[in-house]
Formats: structure tokens, sequence, C-alpha cells
């Protein structure tokens, strides 16, 4: 790795956006049918709050999973620095960097003082094989650790 090196990225979560949509959309069709059947009392204006609440959080979430996977993130690596997206992270920031799976894995930068590893630092590499040997390269470079192990996401 000469200077600064540059990896296409995609969304590792996939299609968990679109599953929760259509899960949210279910209850909501059992609660219209619920609510259909009653009369007009203080448990039907609670139903209607919460069908509206299910279709505002759904309706948020499927934009921004069909946001996160159209949008194209790069990875860029450079002395003492990288920048996901446009999120840029020093190497004294980053407590770990951890590789979750084995087919297509999934990268998460955990930084120092935080418990999750925030959404716009967790990503999958186009180009895997290519991707992860400059990441390695890079972290024995910046004396970052690296740890093959399950994470949490802040998404």
């Amino acid at each position: 790795m000469n200077g600064n090196s540059m990896h296409y990225l995609t969304y590792a979560a996939g299609a968990g956006g679109i599953i929760s949509y259509v899960c949210n959309m279910t209850v909501f069709i059992f609660l219209c049918r619920v609510m259909y059947k009653q009369d007009l009392d203080i448990m039907t204006i609670i139903l209607a709050t919460l069908m509206a609440a299910i279709i505002f959080i759904s309706s948020g979430s499927l934009f921004l999973t069909i946001k996160r996977m159209l949008t194209i993130r790069e990875l860029q690596l450079s002395e003492g620095e990288m920048v996901v997206g446009r999120s840029a992270v020093k190497a004294e920031q980053i407590e770990m960097i951890m590789k979750m799976g084995y087919f297509k894995p999934c990268i998460g930068i955990k930084l120092r003082g935080r418990k999750f590893v925030p959404g716009s630092l967790f990503f999958r590499f186009r180009n895997e094989d290519e991707g992860w040997a400059d990441l390695c390269r890079w972290t024995e470079k910046n004396r970052v650790s690296m740890a093959n192990k399950p994470f949490l996401i802040l998404l």
C-alpha cells in the first residue's frame, strides 16, 4: 500500500430493513382487521395511534435502507487516517477493527469509548480479498488491533 488506497464498499446490512418493513406492515394489516371489528372507543384510538406510528417508522426504515443500498461509498486509507464514506477517522480514535462472518464478511470499526459500531463505519468490501489485504496492512502500520468476532451495530 503506497500512499493512499481506495476501495469501493457495499451496504452490509442487506435486506434487513426491507424485511422489517414487511413485518411491520403485517402487524399493521392485523391491527386494521382488529380495529375494523370494534366500535369507536379508547381502544380504537390507541390502535389507530399505534398504526400511525408503525407506518411512520416503517416508511423511514424502508427509505433509509433503500438510500443506503443505492449510495456508493468508498474506503480511503492514508497515513494515520481512514475515510469511510463521509466519516474521517484517525488511527488513534479506533479501538478495534472487527470482522464478522466468513462468506461476505462485514467489517466494523469500533471507536474508543463506544460500545457499538456506528452504522457509518459498518461495511463490506466489493472486492473482498484486495480490500481486506490493504486494511490488514494499514492496521499493522498504524498499530490498530483487529479481531474476528461478532459485534453490535448502531444504525
